[in-house]
């Protein structure tokens, strides 16, 4: 069987890709395509990029090259709901997309049983939930009050929709599986400008604002920890996902 993972930005794979040296850059399509054969399993991981452009630039043609049975998204979210709270994990089976007004039903209660079955095994609590693609990060309580008005669904995310828009076309199994990063009432700080579309930190931009701004400091290291934590989580989720599609062989996983 072929799996492929997809996250949107570099820090919520590498811990996993760093831990594990059997995954190994393909050098097709894109550099951001890793890949092992684990067991009798073909495992490919794909870093996407942060929002909707970059979903449809790239992951169209890492799709038709690797042509896998089961696609899964995994990433971080801002919970809408006031019934969700950080750390909760989300499988998402409506995403309503913003700009769009469409929605798509992901319907993976009956194709994917076998999913929700190993999702009991690995011993996380999950909830069934719809979500919505927003064209921006949602940091605000205000903000996430308005659309969750709006659009009354648990979670926001930047890449759902877009993901399973093109899994749609090419008629893909697809799981997203989303982490409630921060609550709806909670406040992030504003660091979309500081981040390139792989997420990682432009520090020219960085030092720039926190001369501008350096009571800010404090927040940024709290929240940089805190994404540490998340991404160690995501991490923990695959490598449980992976342990369970090959049974009781891993074929080299460290725990």
């Amino acid at each position: 069987m072929k799996l492929i993972f997809l996250t949107a930005v570099n820090r919520e794979m590498q811990p996993l890709l760093k831990k594990n040296s059997i995954y190994k850059k393909t050098n097709l399509i894109s550099e951001n395509l890793f890949h092992a054969n684990i067991s009798s399993n073909e495992i490919y991981f794909f870093i996407t990029g942060m929002g909707e452009e970059n979903i449809y630039k790239y992951l169209p043609a890492v799709l038709e090259r690797v042509k896998p049975d089961i696609v899964f998204s995994l990433g971080l979210c801002a919970g809408l709901s006031s019934e969700r709270i950080q750390n909760d994990i989300v499988i998402l089976d409506q995403i309503f997309d913003e700009r769009r007004r469409e929605l798509i039903e992901l319907s993976f209660k009956k194709d994917f049983k076998h999913i929700i079955e190993m999702l009991d095994r690995i011993g996380e609590t999950y909830f069934i939930e719809s979500g919505i693609s927003v064209s921006r990060i949602i940091s605000s309580p205000a903000e996430k009050k308005n659309l969750y008005t709006k659009h009354p669904v648990s979670v926001a995310d930047m890449e759902s929709y877009s993901i399973a828009e093109i899994c749609r076309k090419k008629n893909l199994s697809l799981v997203c599986l989303r982490l409630v990063f921060d609550a709806w009432d909670e406040e992030l700080p504003d660091t979309q400008f500081l981040l390139n579309e792989r997420g990682n930190m432009i520090w020219t931009r960085l030092i720039s604002y926190l001369i501008m701004q350096p009571k800010n400091i404090f927040d940024l290291i709290q929240l940089s920890k805190k994404m540490s934590y998340y991404d160690q989580k995501i991490k923990i989720v695959i490598h449980k996902l992976l342990i369970n599609f090959n049974s009781s062989n891993t074929g080299g996983l460290n725990e």
